[in-house]
């Protein structure tokens, strides 16, 4: 299996550096469900060359279980990061084991400079 370190830990940066603007310009008091479904993708791969469903099922895995955040791509071709809430993350690390699968996710959904994610709180 051939591994991209160098740009992986470039995307897994700038991914963790959007994720604090998300945190604090996302309504405070807004605790709305949102429910999406699509495939659970790991960003990195899925950003730098396209690579999703069941053939890079394991290379997602490995990537998401070394800290890469996971994403949700939808049917209609967008696509939301995946972040873990500040309270229980049985959810959130449920799904980081289900690369390449179709899921259903409920949670807070944030948006900010572009950036949509959801704050994950059950999936199925």
């Amino acid at each position: 299996m051939k591994t991209h370190f160098a740009p992986l830990a470039a995307i897994g940066i700038v991914a963790s550096l959007a994720i604090a603007p998300l945190a604090t310009t996302a309504s405070e008091g807004d605790t709305t469900p949102t429910t999406l479904k699509g495939e659970v993708i790991d960003t990195a791969c899925y950003l730098e060359k396209g690579a999703r469903g069941d053939k890079h099922r394991q290379c997602a895995l490995n990537c998401l279980s070394s800290g890469i955040p996971p994403s949700l791509l939808t049917d209609d071709g967008k696509l939301y990061l995946l972040l873990p809430p500040h309270g229980p993350r049985d959810a959130y690390d449920k799904v980081k084991g289900m690369a390449a699968e179709v899921v259903t996710v409920k949670g807070r959904l944030m948006s900010s400079g572009g950036m949509e994610a959801l704050e994950v709180t059950a999936v199925e």
